[in-house]
């Protein structure tokens, strides 16, 4: 599911994408929670993953000549 929001994202083929099925990958789900975060930064606000891939997305984007010294 991420990753085809990714591709959407970056306009990438997500047919191009090879999954390795038979290697385990860890917990099938995770749920992360926010309280502490909230607590010690109270602007934090949640948006939406979608949203959040974009602004990243974009970010990296902005600085990839940095990032991939």
């Amino acid at each position: 599911h991420f990753a085809e929001m990714i591709c959407e994202l970056v306009q990438y083929d997500i047919g191009l994408i090879q999954y390795d099925t038979t290697r385990y990958v860890g917990a099938r789900s995770k749920c992360l929670s926010v309280e502490k975060l909230q607590r010690l930064l109270p602007q934090f606000s949640r948006i939406p993953l979608k949203e959040g891939l974009r602004n990243t997305i974009g970010w990296f984007m902005e600085h990839k000549a940095e990032v991939l010294k």
